[in-house]
């Protein structure tokens, strides 16, 4: 067994990268300056005859390939689509540049290292003598582009979308540069008075159809013209500083007193306000319960055939799919201990191909044990199936929101009234914002103002 043989695998990597780095830069060094030594000479004179002018393509080659293997300790045996590009981009790249050398002296110009080289020679060769000057160069642009698609995995129609709206906004920002540098020369060397004022424009819009009554805008109007608070008729809307503090009972009858003031000032122009309706949400795509159904009896297949050949004979009683996880309830039989199931969840976990099972044992309320598995494919929890759902609907509070579903599937519905804290924490990414944003809507759909 040899050296390298020996070695551990990372090890025998990181010699392997350090040597072709050291011979990328031997090879780029002997290009550079192929008089330092015979074997510069020797290594320039090969990789010219071979690439002509794409000869320093090579020493790189072999330097990215160390570099790769000194940093991921390891050989990459396939082949992605981004290698096949890259190939195909350099032997169009030689090609095109042996296209200027006549065709009859393109292997002499190659040999002498002129062009693209005898790889360049090569193909040029044939694409003249097969389909001439002008479909040569049809064919080089063909293969330029199906290159460039595999380089960035992308299609053709993003690529040329993505190109057309870059040269758009660069002419743009290059137009807008010209009108900036040719036309606002004079308007900037006029010097605005140190306290000039800021003009704020109130002008009010036209209201569309269904707008707030005129009586609103009137009001509106004339405001500048009024004193301030001089709208609230009642002086005990006033807080005052030397005022003592109220008691309890006072503190209701002016909530009170305040509530009639705004219905008698706001309700009547506003009129009957209308909550808005479910249809401004869009509605989730049912899953094909077919395949739902099919998956989890394959799922309870599997589970009672791994208990099974633990020794313990169990059948699934009762299964609830929710957004993440799906939950088996199973019925052990009599003189079959918890701990024994509990202590297969790793066993379980490896037979339904799950990266984690979690167990609860028992089912609070229940005679089973719950088996939760996460789902394959975690569904999307739409704001409107929890809206529409009889607890939310049925709910008196006006300060009721759905916050989501458990991992049954039943809708997880709450009161803010009863709760005086509440702290909404998590990771980068986890859903924060939308939970906040939720909660809003959940109080816009159900309240009023």
């Amino acid at each position: 067994m040899g050296i390298l043989g020996q070695m551990k695998e990372e090890l025998k990597y990181e010699i392997i990268g350090i040597a072709l780095i050291a011979l990328g830069v031997l090879g780029l060094l002997s290009i550079l300056a192929p008089s330092s030594g015979l074997v510069s000479i020797c290594i320039d004179r090969v990789l010219k005859s071979i690439a002509g002018e794409g000869r320093y393509l090579f020493p790189l080659l072999l330097a990215m390939i160390g570099a790769r293997l000194v940093l991921k300790r390891r050989l990459t045996t396939t082949v992605s689509e981004r290698m096949y590009g890259a190939l195909l981009l350099f032997i169009l790249i030689l090609t095109f540049c042996h296209l200027i050398i006549p065709v009859d002296d393109s292997f002499k110009a190659g040999w002498n290292g002129d062009g693209g080289g005898l790889l360049g020679a090569v193909f040029s060769y044939i694409l003249r003598k097969s389909f001439g000057i002008v479909g040569t160069y049809i064919i080089l642009a063909a293969a330029g582009i199906i290159a460039l698609l595999l380089l960035t995995n992308l299609s053709l129609a993003t690529l040329t979308k993505g190109f057309a709206s870059g040269l758009l906004s660069g002419v743009k920002s290059s137009l807008q540069g010209l009108d900036n540098f040719f036309f606002t020369k004079v308007e900037e060397d006029r010097e605005e008075p140190a306290n000039a004022p800021v003009i704020i424009d109130n002008t009010e819009e036209p209201f569309p159809a269904g707008a707030p009554p005129a009586g609103l805008k009137e009001r509106a109007g004339n405001e500048q013209n009024m004193p301030m608070v001089s709208d609230f008729d009642s002086k005990k809307a006033v807080v005052s500083p030397d005022r003592p503090e109220a008691g309890p009972g006072e503190e209701a009858k002016e909530d009170e007193e305040l509530d009639a003031l705004f219905n008698k000032e706001f309700a009547g122009e506003l009129g009957a306000y209308k909550l808005p309706p479910l249809t401004l949400l869009s509605r989730p795509l049912k899953a094909k319960n077919i395949r739902l159904n099919k998956d989890i009896n394959e799922n309870i297949r599997i589970l009672e055939e791994t208990l099974e050949s633990f020794g313990v004979k169990a059948k699934v009683i009762q299964v609830s799919r929710g957004p993440a996880i799906t939950r088996y309830e199973i019925q052990p039989p009599a003189g079959v201990k918890v701990s024994r199931i509990v202590s297969l969840a790793d066993d379980i976990a490896l037979s339904m191909a799950a990266p984690d099972v979690r167990i609860e044992a028992p089912i609070p309320g229940k005679a089973a044990v719950g088996i939760e598995v996460p789902n394959k494919e975690i569904s999307m929890v739409h704001i409107r199936d929890l809206l529409e759902t009889q607890e939310f609907g049925q709910a008196k509070s006006k300060l009721t929101v759905v916050f989501g579903k458990d991992i049954a599937g039943n809708p997880i519905v709450g009161d803010l009234a009863k709760m005086p804290h509440m702290l909404i924490a998590g990771a980068t990414g986890s859903g924060k914002s939308v939970c906040l944003n939720t909660l809003i809507a959940s109080i816009l759909f159900k309240a009023t103002p």
